[in-house]
């Protein structure tokens, strides 16, 4: 009796072995492999619900295909189900579709397109990087006229919101003067809020930096200009 209990034991120890063979030879495929089989996976499973029409999934799906390794990459199927979604008020949708247009990333490039979206996706969706971005267009002129007065307003509107590299671009327009009324006090407190985000600001623009730009301005600064100055950043707190 005992022997045969072993048998049964060695015999389940053996298969199990034959199993976790089995199984980890499958996890320990190729990375690229892995990577293909999940992106399948995942489109697999959101398809059914992008083409019942539900924003969200499309929004996922559109995403899926356009960060998917990069011989997997579609453009043309993300331009797709960004739009579906976009045009059911998708606000994230609405974003990425205009990013599209604005880098040309897969469809032509199209400044006028990309700010339809965008301003659709900063206005009523109050997206933050899209308020950011059309500031830019705005104060360039990139598929909109430029406007200065406009593109101010779309950095204060994203900088209120405690977006970093418009927090800074608002402290050069006060420092500046530039469409703006020259105030160094709102300059030292934007330039101030702005300095966590230094890295994303000279992404942004390498030559930017708000630290050194701050201590410019400190030198032209008294000492009640300053205290004023920090109690204005004490005092603030980012819009919802």
């Amino acid at each position: 009796m005992r022997i045969f209990n072993w048998i049964i034991v060695i015999g389940a120890l053996l298969l199990s072995g034959a199993s976790a063979f089995f199984f980890f030879g499958e996890t320990n495929m190729d990375p690229q492999a892995k990577a293909r089989a999940a992106y399948e996976a995942r489109v697999d499973g959101l398809r059914p619900q992008a083409k019942a029409g539900r924003p969200a999934a499309q929004y996922r799906l559109a995403r899926t295909y356009q960060t998917a390794p990069e011989a997997d990459r579609e453009n043309n199927s993300a331009r797709y189900w960004y739009k579906k979604a976009a045009e059911q008020g998708h606000i994230a949708a609405q974003y990425e579709l205009g990013m599209m247009y604005l880098r040309g990333a897969g469809v032509p490039k199209s400044y006028l397109r990309a700010a339809q979206w965008l301003r659709l996706s900063a206005g009523l969706g109050r997206h933050l990087d899209a308020q950011f971005i059309l500031g830019d267009m705005y104060f360039y002129g990139r598929g909109v006229g430029q406007d200065y007065g406009a593109a101010i307003d779309w950095f204060r509107k994203a900088a209120e919101r405690g977006h970093g590299v418009a927090q800074h671009i608002m402290g050069i327009m006060y420092a500046e003067g530039w469409g703006i009324e020259a105030d160094d006090l709102e300059a030292y407190k934007w330039f101030t809020l702005a300095l966590p985000a230094r890295d994303k600001i000279q992404a942004y623009d390498v030559q930017q930096d708000p630290r050194p730009q701050r201590e410019k301005l400190i030198l032209r600064m008294n000492k009640s200009q300053i205290e004023l100055a920090k109690k204005r950043i004490r005092d603030w707190k980012p819009t919802q």
